[in-house]
């Protein structure tokens, strides 16, 4: 399957990002943001949530520590609470997931 990228602001710093669907659309997307430090997956409730303004506190500092680190967090939600962060992948390896 073709990665198709498209140019975004990140779904949690709101800078310019870009993002791919993951392999499962329903799964949701990887973002690529460059002010977060790299690639992070988010699930679709995660996502919506994050697009109005609903993260919670301490998430975006999370997530960047885990990009340091070199993993590639999840970031994910169920209808009435947010997950701990899943590590995914690494950073330094070339996988769409």
């Amino acid at each position: 399957m073709q990665r198709i990228t498209e140019a975004v602001d990140c779904a949690l710093c709101h800078m310019p990002a870009s993002r791919w669907a993951l392999r499962q659309s329903s799964d949701g997307y990887m973002y690529d943001c460059p002010a977060c430090g790299g690639r992070y997956s988010i699930g679709t409730s995660a996502l919506a949530r994050a697009k109005n303004g609903e993260v919670p506190p301490g998430l975006l500092a999370d997530v960047r520590h885990a990009i340091a680190r070199g993993d590639i967090p999840r970031v994910g939600r169920t209808a009435s609470e947010w997950h701990p962060l899943d590590v995914v992948g690494r950073q330094d390896a070339d996988a769409d997931l």
